[in-house]
């Protein structure tokens, strides 16, 4: 893909991985900051003061304090900005690519026909943008996953027990995930066929329209066309079902899974204050990175058919 997206695809995807990285900086600021407010409200005393802190909080004005969270809250989103316009513009100009390759094949063929009129329309209407968000759903994929390593590398430095628990019950709930996706495959690979049956069906319908007039079959045709329409909803509604399911359980086992931790440090590890206080803010952000990947992965399963047959083009 990139060797076809050429030296700005290469770019594109060199900035997004950068600026997540980046991004998960930015998490480990907040939940420093978050230790620090908590520390000005006097909800954490001085001895509870996890030992990673850069500055004490007690030589810290409230000035500082509020204008370093400003600080924190500009560069997050100007990183953000950077992170999802690096994909628009990296999946826009996928599409761009496939569109200049369309319109070269339409040209250069030989005969007027060798290019059927229900494949065109396959092609723009179903495979192009598909594929397009297959390329979309991956690069935010490689984004989430840079941050949940980053963040995760912070939890296990904060609270190895606790982060022990969480990846391990996370990580039941992808395999889990992980098997929906495959029903979400099985579904996603009848839709560009009954996408195709139905564009041929269409196209028959407008040549033949007169002929069929004459005859006065526009029942028959009307119930053969009502087949691929009925069979093209039903099999994306089947992968968009699965697609969600797996995305809409992680938040429920995440609530869960912080009740588990909670009492396991109250009653195993005996964490101190601030260091949990961070620690269960970076497993909450972690827990929704993950969640938001589900989506993505079942976007990519839900997108993957149509993404091999605009290649194979």
């Amino acid at each position: 893909f990139l060797r076809f997206m050429g030296r700005p695809g290469v770019v594109l995807v060199g900035l997004g991985w950068i600026f997540s990285f980046l991004l998960a900086g930015i998490e480990y600021c907040l939940a420093a900051f978050l230790v620090v407010f908590l520390f000005t409200l006097n909800l954490v005393d001085a001895p509870r003061l996890p030992p990673w802190l850069p500055y004490d909080p007690s030589q810290l004005s409230a000035a500082v304090v509020w204008g370093t969270l400003f600080v924190i809250g500009l560069l997050q989103a100007l990183f953000q900005i950077v992170v999802y316009q690096s994909k628009i513009m990296l999946t826009e100009g996928a599409h761009a690519r496939m569109r200049m390759v369309l319109g070269y094949r339409l040209l250069q063929a030989e005969e007027r026909s060798s290019i059927p009129l229900s494949e065109v329309n396959l092609l723009t209407a179903e495979l192009f943008p598909k594929a397009t968000s297959f390329i979309f759903y991956a690069s935010q994929v490689v984004s989430s996953f840079i941050q949940a390593v980053a963040i995760a590398a912070g939890m296990l430095f904060l609270a190895p027990g606790e982060a022990t628990i969480g990846l391990a019950g996370l990580g039941l709930m992808a395999y889990m995930v992980l098997r929906l996706n495959r029903l979400t495959n099985r579904a996603a690979r009848r839709v560009p066929e009954a996408r195709e049956v139905l564009e041929r069906s269409q196209v028959r319908i407008s040549r033949n329209w007169l002929l069929i007039k004459i005859l006065r079959i526009q029942d028959r045709e009307y119930e053969d066309y009502l087949r691929p329409v009925h069979a093209y909803y039903r099999h994306s509604a089947t992968a968009y079902f699965f697609g969600n399911l797996g995305g809409a359980a992680m938040p429920v086992f995440g609530i869960l899974l912080i009740a588990v931790i909670v009492t396991a440090s109250m009653t195993m590890f005996q964490t101190p204050a601030g260091s949990l206080l961070g620690f269960l803010y970076l497993f909450v952000r972690f827990q929704q990175m993950v969640a938001n990947g589900s989506h993505l992965v079942g976007g990519l399963f839900t997108n993957r058919s149509q993404l091999e047959k605009t290649l194979a083009f």
